[in-house]
């Protein structure tokens, strides 16, 4: 690899060999850490090491103005620009891919070309010897049912770690129920969920993470992420959400226990640990989570944590952590006019210090009975910012300290004694709303009564607590990513019914939504569909100096985000992105008393997939219909149970993208129209459409009303 890097004169070189549909594994590599052997990468359709593996050469000048592929995230963030990837036939059918990047752009030329593909030929023989030798250890480290790191391979992880004098967290994951699921429906389905949940998991962790499984339905996360917590609460969304399993559904929870590493501790010992603190968890009901106190790791900012600090917080270091703590804040940015509309405070205890990190700082805060100091201190360093006017400060506050009535007195003093003219909005959890309602509800009141807007975060992370849209009334959603933008299309599907239910609402006309974790433009463009109005995440900048954030014209750094696709009231999608939110529609249809029609426009547009589909549909619900034209020359065998109705092309009808949902408790409709364009797109799937997602009952019985007289 450094040969190569020297020959083509580029900053990184990296061979990944493809080892599933979507994945793939780095064999090789030079000038970047990010990216070291082993590490296992997603790759899904439209990315750029999928595009080099379907063309055989791709040669990029700018990243940052790329339209034929979504640009790697590690790239991008790393500065690249520009990029040569070629693809690179391996034995059995295989493929792997070799990249060279630069941070210049338009740095390749026809004669670096030439010299690439020489080289290929090289990195295809070293790549197959390497296949092969990874091929006879394959089985003595590698679960043969989820892909995962067997129990002996994730333990030797540990060890390794602890060798390297590193500071990881060990999460111990049980699925809650997961019994019932082989008991109920039989071993191979119990199988199936078990492979949902494991790619669930491991789509939600970060490159340095490792994911084992230990047997059973217990798995073993070893994480250096500085809020192993969180962490914890975002996976347990993952598990929570609907599994689809044939003609049946299936949702199951996880008991999470977290143990951080202890000056004598043993990989086996830490594990030991992780599971007594899942049984505690598992012993306090559905979903919970339970971590220990000790803990020595990094920051999911930086890459370790300071060497030789003691583990056990001490009184006096709280004390010098709230004396000292620092804050740091995330831009959020709105995309219409590409500017900062607001910045989300996080707080940061002193550099260096054995209570630097998140995790650390408040429950050594939490046990010492010092957090409502410490978060006062960070909320007067919040307020006493130097923001524009027009720039919203957004502050968490922990919901134990909102009921507090002589802990709000004394942030409202904070607040008045500062002056601040800037706009503020609190952020609430949506896992903490429900611990303590009542007097969360009056705290919150007190909150407007300042001016404050409310926030309500991660809506969406845990399936019960979608219900506090409507008691909290919150001003702001945010809804977070990596949960809507999963493979799990129940569980988006339901999140985007809450949230389009609740902004439906004539009070709620004013309801922002924000995108949080938007680290791709492809994540921006996708967030825009589904109805965000601000966007924040690594795409614009990672916690940082507030001086920092407002040096840079971000109107210039972003100027490759794509501008909000609206107009009037309605949002503008491709049928590409139509595609996907109908699948979102499609998947709230679970019981017999629910009816599903569908206006697709052509009979070219009904895939063998959805065929499948509907036919499964057909199957377990009361109604069943397709609208399109030419669906007479359709074998209704190939969709047995679905109603069909042929239209004319010449009807209004066949201009419509229509799916609509309906059951006695819920109702979904996607409603889009064709717009016609000056000059025709070269893909089908480019074509555009103006769209609206509509929840309330009476607009979506008028729509389905509309549908079910073509039958």
């Amino acid at each position: 690899m450094e040969i190569a890097r020297d020959l083509l004169d580029v900053e990184v070189v990296v061979a990944v060999e493809f080892v599933s549909g979507d994945r793939g594994e780095v064999r090789s590599g030079v000038g970047f850490d990010a990216l070291t052997v082993g590490t296992v990468i997603p790759m899904p359709p439209g990315c750029q090491a999928t595009y080099a593996r379907e063309t055989g050469l791709c040669v990029t000048g700018d990243l940052t103005s790329e339209t034929r592929f979504v640009p790697s995230p590690f790239l991008i963030q790393a500065d690249i620009r520009s990029s040569m990837t070629m693809a690179i036939e391996l034995p059995d059918g295989e493929q792997a891919i070799i990249g060279a990047h630069s941070r210049e752009p338009h740095r390749f030329a026809p004669s670096h070309v030439e010299s690439f593909e020489t080289l290929g030929s090289v990195f295809g023989f070293v790549i197959r010897r390497l296949r092969a030798w990874d091929e006879l250890e394959l089985n003595a480290r590698i679960d043969p049912l989820t892909g995962l790191m067997n129990r002996a391979s994730i333990l030797d992880h540990l060890d390794q770690c602890f060798e390297d004098d590193e500071h990881p967290s060990a999460l111990l994951i049980d699925i809650d129920g997961f019994k019932s699921v082989n008991d109920t429906l039989g071993h191979r389905s119990g199988d199936a969920v078990l492979r949902v949940i494991a790619q669930r998991i491991e789509a939600a962790l970060s490159p340095r993470d490792r994911l084992g499984r230990l047997g059973g339905d217990e798995f073993l996360l070893i994480t250096n992420d500085g809020e192993s917590q969180r962490l914890a609460e975002r996976l347990v969304g993952h598990v929570e959400a609907v599994i689809p399993i044939d003609s049946s559904t299936v949702q199951l929870s996880a008991s999470v226990g977290i143990a951080r590493r202890r000056p004598d501790d043993d990989a086996l010992g830490m594990v030991e640990r992780a599971d007594r603190l899942m049984y505690k968890a598992k012993s306090a009901g559905r979903g919970e989570v339970r971590a220990d106190l000790v803990k020595t790791e990094a920051s999911s900012l930086t890459d370790s944590a300071p060497a030789g600090r003691s583990d056990r917080p001490t009184e006096s270091q709280v004390d010098e952590a709230v004396a000292g703590v620092r804050i740091v804040v995330q831009p959020i940015i709105d995309p219409a006019t590409q500017e900062i509309h607001g910045v989300e405070v996080l707080a940061r205890g002193p550099v260096g210090h054995p209570l630097e990190y998140p995790d650390r700082l408040f429950e050594a805060a939490t046990t010492f009975s010092r957090l409502g100091d410490l978060e006062l201190e960070i909320k007067r360093l919040a307020f006493d910012l130097h923001l524009p006017d027009d720039v919203t400060l957004y502050i968490n506050l922990e919901p134990v300290l909102l009921c507090s009535e002589s802990w709000m007195e004394r942030l409202s003093a904070a607040w008045a004694s500062a002056g601040t003219t800037s706009p503020v909005t609190v952020e609430l959890t949506e896992r903490a709303v429900l611990q303590s309602p009542g007097r969360l509800l009056q705290a919150v009141e007190v909150c407007r009564a300042h001016g404050w807007k409310i926030a309500l975060d991660d809506v969406g992370s845990r399936s019960e607590g979608l219900a506090a849209l409507r008691w909290i009334d919150p001003d702001v959603v945010k809804l977070d990513m990596s949960l809507i933008a999963s493979d799990n299309t129940a569980h988006s599907a339901h999140v985007m019914a809450a949230v389009a239910a609740y902004g439906d609402m004539d009070r709620h006309g004013s309801v922002q939504v924000i995108a949080e974790g938007v680290e791709t433009i492809e994540d921006a463009r996708y967030a825009d569909v589904l109805g965000a109005d601000l966007l924040q995440g690594y795409l614009f900048g990672s916690p940082g100096p507030v001086e920092d954030l407002f040096l840079t014209d971000h109107r210039h750094r972003h100027s490759q985000l794509p501008a909000p696709q609206r107009r009037d009231d309605d949002r503008i999608a491709t049928k590409r992105e139509l595609i996907t939110m109908t699948r979102h529609v499609e998947s709230t249809v679970q019981s017999s008393d629910s009816i599903l029609i569908a206006s697709m426009q052509h009979l070219d547009n009904i895939s063998r997939q959805t065929r499948r589909q509907y036919a499964g549909l057909a199957r377990r619900c009361g109604f069943v219909g397709i609208i399109a034209v030419d669906l007479g020359e359709f074998d209704g065998d190939r969709l047995r149970g679905v109603r069909l109705a042929d239209i004319e092309p010449s009807d209004p009808m066949a201009a419509n993208w229509q799916v609509v949902c309906m059951s006695p408790t819920a109702s979904i409709g996607l409603l889009a129209t064709e717009i016609e364009q000056e000059t025709p797109p070269g893909d089908d799937l480019d074509r555009l459409f103006r769209y609206r997602i509509v929840t309330e009952p009476g607009d979506v019985e008028a729509a389905a009303r509309t549908l079910l007289r073509y039958f």
